[in-house]
């Protein structure tokens, strides 16, 4: 009996204890226990599924940040009365409760009541504690910017005449790509911090009396429309520089890509053949059909282009540097590449030019000056060699186009700038409403597409856009401190220019593989005079055959084969090809 009496008093002692745990306690008192303490409070949503992560309450004391899939992900909604227990936990020195055992639930009797801001400057702001203000929602009257737009996961400074904070746009937000207010305005915005810098984040367009901005044509088919991008995938295969996790940086490469749609890519920091080869190899496989090209010499960083060959006939691509007096490039380790094609899009071909840039990097004076130099060159060579000539000039030019980055300085592209008749830098629209390509230090627009006058009226304005990346995780980190920047245009309004049909081989012709050596993938070439039972085989050092990749009857024309050698060793391979009375056989190195 007396064991039954103890039993019973441990049972209600501890149902006490775990009452006692749910019942809540201020915020402001929840702030200041250790971390790790699992406590219970009690508020209003001022941040709810906005942000994706964290959602933000508040009560009358405090306000704090909770990271839980359910909660940020549209369970709760602002001005939601709801009670949360969970750890206290930091992400970058925000205290949060986020981390195993969350637990929440909405008080539906206690209604939805948005909760006010908190009227403030930004001077009495930047005076209180982390727990006087952290976690709350302010309003801030007589808000200026320093931008016409806004972007995505991007800081901006603000003033108010009292002093200056950073505004953080989310991604996740309707703020993307929105048009800035020109004057002073009202701005309403959970107060956040990222490491030591306090931050000031609106949820809407609302909040800080944006406009939407419509980007055109959106309701017309990419099938209809040629589109290009440039993108500077930093140390793109480097082992030592760049994201430290190359897979994932391959595979989210991959996802946008796919996600752009883009006919034409030129890519910058093409740093490992291997690399690129698996990115289109990845590609590929995920059904996105596509070729592609890096340069065979310079410096490590190279440049690189990815088509579609269902929009695309490659006629030539090189590194320009067998016409002119390229000696006097400045940047002579990453000269141009140009890609020559035909472009098709339905029943439209047109020849065009796609040159890809890597300019000289650098905010320094003798930085400054060689890209000075090198535009004042590459322009005169395009005059010379390509006035006649429909063709985009896009890449990384590693500076602005309406001001340079280099204090006090023009662009260096003012040469181009200033030939209104000739050229058009589309991407200096972007350059005006405060875009920003580089994620670095310093950020700016330095990622830029040019356009020849042939291609004036074929541009689709107001398309050119930096891609909003918030659906790659962690994207600066993961993948690139650059974001792809893109355009459209309307095939049938390209100036004609001659087209170059592809004309038949007058010979059978096996070319050496690309790249070689090779990891995992390469590219066997090869091209037919007349219609012939073709057969490609790949065969180890033994003689045994590996693989077919062609066994058919194919019409006169030229050919590209990819071979993947994914589950094979390291190692020397040869491929043959027998086309009616033609056998050749080629070797190519496995390296792992």
């Amino acid at each position: 009996m007396r064991k039954n009496l103890i039993l019973l008093s441990l049972l209600i002692l501890f149902s006490n204890l775990a009452v006692a745990q749910q019942t809540p306690i201020p915020i402001l008192q929840a702030r200041q226990r250790p971390i790790g303490t699992v406590v219970t409070i009690a508020g209003r949503v001022t941040v709810g599924s906005e942000f994706r992560g964290p959602a933000y309450l508040q009560d009358g004391t405090a306000g704090i940040a909770v990271f839980d899939n359910a909660i940020h992900n549209g369970a709760v909604a602002i001005g939601d009365s709801v009670v949360i227990t969970g750890p206290l936990s930091t992400f970058n020195q925000l205290l949060q409760i986020s981390g195993t055992g969350v637990s929440f639930r909405v008080i539906q009797s206690a209604g939805r009541v948005e909760p006010q801001p908190r009227v403030l400057t930004i001077a009495q702001l930047n005076q209180l504690s982390n727990d006087q203000i952290e976690g709350q929602l302010v309003q801030i009257n007589n808000v200026t910017f320093n931008t016409q737009s806004f972007q995505g996961n991007q800081n901006y400074i603000v003033s108010d005449g009292t002093g200056s904070i950073q505004l953080r746009i989310d991604g996740d937000t309707d703020l993307v790509g929105a048009t800035a207010p020109t004057g002073p305005t009202t701005v309403v915005a959970v107060v956040g911090r990222f490491n030591q810098t306090r931050q000031i984040l609106p949820r809407s367009r609302r909040d800080v009396g944006a406009r939407e901005f419509v980007i055109p044509f959106e309701n017309r088919s990419k099938d209809e429309t040629f589109e290009v991008c440039t993108w500077n995938i930093e140390w793109f295969g480097d082992l030592m520089n760049g994201p430290t996790n190359e897979l994932l940086q391959l595979q989210n490469a991959a996802t946008v890509i796919q996600r752009i749609d883009a006919d034409v890519y030129a890519l910058q920091e093409m740093s490992s053949d291997a690399a690129f080869a698996a990115l289109i190899d990845t590609l590929n496989r995920r059904g996105f059909r596509c070729r592609g090209f890096r340069t065979p010499t310079g410096q490590i960083q190279r440049l690189g282009f990815i088509w579609k060959p269902s929009t695309v006939d490659s006629i030539a691509y090189r590194t320009i540097a067998d016409s002119g007096n390229w000696s006097q490039f400045q940047g002579i380790k990453r000269l141009p590449a140009e890609l020559t094609i035909n472009a098709r899009v339905q029943s439209v071909t047109r020849r065009m030019r796609i040159i890809n840039i890597h300019a000289d990097a650098g905010a320094g004076l003798s930085d400054y000056n060689r890209r000075v130099s090198d535009a004042r060159f590459l322009k005169n060579q395009m005059d010379r060699e390509l006035r006649n000539e429909a063709f985009i000039l896009l890449g990384d030019y590693n500076d602005d186009v309406d001001e340079s980055i280099t204090p006090g300085q023009p662009t260096p592209y003012a040469n181009f700038m200033s030939d209104t008749a000739n050229y058009r830098i589309v991407t200096e629209f972007l350059s005006r409403r405060g875009a920003q390509s580089f994620a670095g230090v310093g950020a700016q627009m330095i990622d830029h597409i040019c356009i020849s006058r042939q291609i004036f009226a074929a541009h689709l304005d107001s398309t050119q856009r930096v891609e909003n990346t918030v659906y790659i995780p962690n994207y600066v980190s993961t993948t690139s401190d650059h974001f792809p920047v893109w355009t459209r245009i309307d095939l049938g309004r390209v100036s004609s220019t001659p087209i170059e049909r592809p004309t038949v081989p007058k010979e059978f012709v096996l070319a050496q593989n690309y790249p070689n050596p090779f990891n995992p993938s390469t590219i066997i070439r090869y091209e037919l005079p007349t219609t012939s039972d073709v057969s490609l085989k790949i065969f180890d050092m033994l003689g045994r055959e590996v693989t077919t990749l062609v066994n058919t009857r194919q019409a006169a024309g030229t050919y590209e084969v990819n071979f993947n050698a994914t589950g094979l060793a390291s190692g020397v391979y040869f491929y043959r090809l027998q086309a009616g009375p033609f056998m050749q056989t080629k070797k190519m190195m496995l390296v792992k």
